[in-house]
């Protein structure tokens, strides 16, 4: 048997050629061979074949508000007066 992909790529040029009635009728073919749920096989056939998405850029650090020698003056500050 042809992998899931293979099978995807053969249907997916007649998917999207097809009118509604059709696409159903290859939805239910696709379901029954790759034993597969009817919008799995709709995503796959529509995502067939397209580019894999970028991933998102990363997002931004939040700027530090204290510097390192504030933060440490005030760790002291804070152990004098007995807080956390």
């Amino acid at each position: 048997m042809a992998t899931k992909r293979q099978v995807t790529l053969r249907f997916r040029d007649e998917y999207m050629k097809a009118s509604k009635k059709d696409k159903g009728r290859i939805l239910d073919e696709m379901c029954s061979v790759l034993k597969i749920g009817r919008s799995t096989a709709r995503r796959r056939l529509t995502e067939a074949g397209t580019q894999p998405r970028e991933l998102p850029a990363a997002r931004k650090t939040r700027p530090k508000r204290y510097s390192e020698q504030s933060r440490e003056l005030l760790v002291r500050v804070w152990l004098m007066m007995d807080l956390p």
